[in-house]
Order: structure tokens, then C-alpha cells, then sequence
């Protein structure tokens, strides 16, 4: 009863977000976004992601996006008349954010590399949630300096989290030497990680 419940309410903002005229209210100047590959734009450098055939259906080249075409974080920044968001790696190095900024990496983990090193010696090489939180942290103090300036951007601001959480159980479960149940174990950190960020 649940799911379907939570499946309804997400259909019907849906709906009212692909129906409504939400560019024309002015209510987000910037979009910042976080998770994985669900939502990266384009920041992990090296993949297949940056070879055809993605992006082969709606921009006609690569782009660095896991898929054909757009991803959520690009139909919401249509819908609110927001430019596309581009990868915030390079973005980073001018320290202009105008419409925002994407920290989603591509296979990120919620848990940190030592948290899987120190339990587990399990050597993770991708991103996690803590990195890009302290590269919104940098931004933030770059672009709005002070309680007071942070404050009135984040108020302007849409704050995506994205999905992450899911490569700290993938690598695991793809991985035939590991044990099935050590996920169990973790999972509450998982868990506990992603609510902390938010």
C-alpha cells in the first residue's frame, strides 16, 4: 500500500511538473544536483558514456550522460526554464555557476573509499557523497560568502540528491569472491550516510 501511494504522489507531480508553466515562476534561479550516474551530466571523464551511442537522440553526440538522450536533472531544468546543467569538474577551475552546479559522479558511493578500506580492504575508485559535498561547500563559499548570502542562494535554489547509495551494494553483488551478506552489515551506514547529506 505503500509503494503504490508513494508511486502516485511521485505520478502526480509528474504530471503537474511536464504540464504546468513552472519556467514562467521564476521560483529557482539555479539547480544544484548530487548522486551518480543517474544524474551526472557529464563528470566522470573516462567511459563509454563519452562514446556513441549516447547521446545519440537528443543532443546527436556524447555527452558524458549514462543515456540516449536527457536525464531527470535536464527535464527539470527545462521545466523551470533553467539552462541544462553542465559538469561542475570543469565549471569548478572559472568558479562560475550561474545556473548551478552538477556534482553527480558516475558509479559514487554513498560511504566513503576509507569507510570500505578500513572494514573491508576494499579499494573503491570513484566518487562518493562526502567529495561532493565539499565541492558544494567550496562553491558555496566562493559564490556566497557568508550566512547571509548562502542563505538567500539556497532559498533561490533547487537541491536535487539524485540516486546514490546503489554501487555501495553493486560492487558486492557483481563481485562472485565477496560475501552475500556482508551489504546486510552496512546497509544501516548506507543509510544513515544518504540521510546525514540531505
Amino acid at each position: 500500500m505503500g509503494i503504490t501511494i508513494s508511486m502516485d504522489v511521485l505520478l502526480v507531480f509528474a504530471l503537474l511538473l511536464l504540464n504546468a508553466d513552472v519556467g514562467s515562476c521564476g521560483c529557482f534561479k539555479r539547480i544544484f544536483a548530487f548522486g551518480d550516474s543517474i544524474i551526472d551530466t557529464g563528470n566522470f571523464r573516462t567511459g563509454s558514456m563519452w562514446m556513441p551511442p549516447y547521446g545519440g537522440t537528443y543532443f546527436h553526440h556524447p555527452t558524458g550522460r549514462c543515456s540516449d538522450g536527457r536525464l531527470i536533472v535536464d527535464f527539470y531544468a527545462q521545466a523551470f526554464g533553467l539552462p541544462l546543467l553542465p559538469p561542475s569538474e570543469p565549471e569548478e577551475k572559472t568558479g562560475q555557476f550561474p545556473a548551478g552546479a552538477n556534482f553527480a559522479v558516475w558509479g559514487s558511493f554513498a560511504l566513503s573509499p576509507d569507510y570500505y578500506r578500513k572494514r573491508y580492504n576494499l579499494s573503491t575508485d570513484h566518487g562518493c557523497l562526502d567529495s561532493q559535498l565539499g565541492s558544494f561547500k567550496t562553491v558555496l563559499a566562493r559564490t556566497a560568502p557568508g550566512k547571509a548570502a548562502t542563505k538567500r542562494l539556497l532559498s533561490e535554489s533547487l537541491v536535487i540528491f539524485g540516486e546514490i547509495g546503489g554501487n555501495d551494494y553493486n560492487s558486492w553483488f557483481f563481485d562472485p569472491r565477496r560475501s552475500r551478506d556482508t551489504p546486510h552489515q552496512y546497509m544501516p551506514d548506507v543509510i544513515a550516510r544518504i540521510g546525514a547529506g540531505v
